[in-house]
C-alpha cells in the first residue's frame, strides 16, 4: 500500500476518533480493520500529516482545605475547643 493510501486511511481514522488517537491507537484500529503496515510507518505518517493525539489532562490536587484544616487544628487550644 502506498503512502498516500494509507495516509489518507490513517486520517480517516483520526478524524473518527475526534482527534484523540495517536499513532499506537490508530495503528491497532488499521489492524483490526485488516490493513497491513507497521507502527512506526503509522507514526511518520501521521507527523508529516500534521495529526497527533491529545494528552490526558492531569489532576491536579489542591492542598488547601488541607492547610485550612490545619490551620483550626493549631488555634483549637487556644480557643478552648474540646475536639482535639
Amino acid at each position: 500500500m502506498r503512502d498516500a493510501e494509507l495516509t489518507e486511511q490513517i486520517t480517516a481514522v483520526h478524524r473518527r476518533s475526534r482527534g484523540t488517537y495517536g499513532a499506537p491507537r490508530v495503528h491497532a484500529v488499521l489492524q483490526r480493520e485488516g490493513v497491513g503496515c507497521g507502527r512506526r510507518r503509522v507514526a511518520r505518517l501521521m507527523r508529516q500529516a500534521g495529526l497527533a493525539g491529545r494528552y490526558r489532562r492531569r489532576h491536579h490536587r489542591t492542598t488547601e482545605p488541607l492547610r485550612v484544616w490545619w490551620r483550626l487544628y493549631a488555634l483549637a487550644p487556644a480557643a478552648g475547643w474540646g475536639w482535639c
